[in-house]
């Protein structure tokens, strides 16, 4: 049995399973008579020419030297910094790009944003960009940090989630949510008591545990989803199955980890009381 043989289009950004990554509404959890009657989806054709050479997925050398003269770049001129971090084979990424680069949006973005795009590849490439702002993992693509360059405080992420999906907003709602940082980053953030700050590191703690649990997935989805997309020809049912499986298993974990990081430091600024949760073992992680 083989899988369809899907429609080609010129320089579309979208096959069955980049969808997953981006959190779009596929779920493969049924079984092969299941996934073959699944329709294919209506593939969404990205002109690369209309995409403002700012917001494409390039290669980069050295990102972590980029970000950094765009971080120097916003300091002097009091703007935001923006850093998106996707993959040319995200549906996700490429309909952001695409709102990102309409004449209105891109006003904004160049009046109130410093933005650098960064390509994590098949999931490997970008950590040193995360560590650099004290984060762990990225949990979706494309993920968008916004940074308030004199303090290096990332302001959005409670809001990170959202943009996993970034291709089912309008542009009215792009314009909306990013016209609001400018005016309202200022009075983002409090000084933090002893006791709030100690939850929150205790929070930093097992959210970097569970880091090195995701990336140990991604070590091994990463190249599966590389194999699937440059080798078409070798596909088969049990590779797509596979692939189907541990993409489902990392989604889940991935997806409930951010979740119930929003709501823990959401507890913890409030002084609430919280319990850390515990995920089962995945399957690649053994007993």
């Amino acid at each position: 049995m083989h899988l369809p043989n899907f429609p080609q289009v010129k320089r579309t950004y979208y096959t069955v399973w980049t969808a997953f990554f981006c959190s779009l509404s596929i779920l493969l959890t049924v079984g092969v008579a299941g996934l073959l009657a699944i329709s294919t989806p209506a593939l969404v054709e990205t002109d690369e020419a209309k995409i403002i050479a700012d917001y494409q997925f390039f290669d980069r050398s050295d990102a972590l030297k980029d970000v950094e003269a765009a971080l120097a770049s916003a300091k002097r001129d009091g703007k935001l910094l923006m850093i998106v971090m996707g993959a040319n084979w995200c549906h996700d990424s490429m309909g952001l790009s695409a709102r990102f680069s309409a004449p209105e949006m891109h006003r904004l973005l160049q009046s109130d944003f410093e933005t650098v795009f960064i390509n994590v590849g098949y999931l490997e490439y970008g950590r040193e960009v995360l560590a650099r702002f004290g984060l762990y993992a990225f949990y979706g693509t494309p993920t968008v940090m916004i940074i308030e360059p004199s303090s290096e405080r990332i302001l959005n992420r409670a809001t990170q989630k959202r943009w996993f999906s970034a291709d089912s907003y309008s542009l009215d709602d792009y314009l909306a949510h990013f016209g609001g940082f400018a005016k309202d980053y200022a009075t983002n953030d409090l000084l933090l008591d002893p006791d709030t700050r100690a939850s929150l590191d205790a929070i930093n703690e097992f959210e970097a545990a569970q880091a090195v649990r995701l990336y140990k997935g991604y070590a091994i989805l990463g190249p599966l989803l590389r194999t699937f997309e440059d080798h078409k020809d070798q596909r088969t049912t049990d590779s797509q199955l596979e692939l189907n499986r541990l993409w489902s298993e990392i989604r889940h974990f991935r997806m409930t980890l951010i979740s119930s990081l929003v709501s823990l430091r959401a507890r913890a600024r409030a002084n609430e009381a919280f319990e850390l949760p515990i995920y089962p073992a995945m399957s690649f992680e053994g007993e």
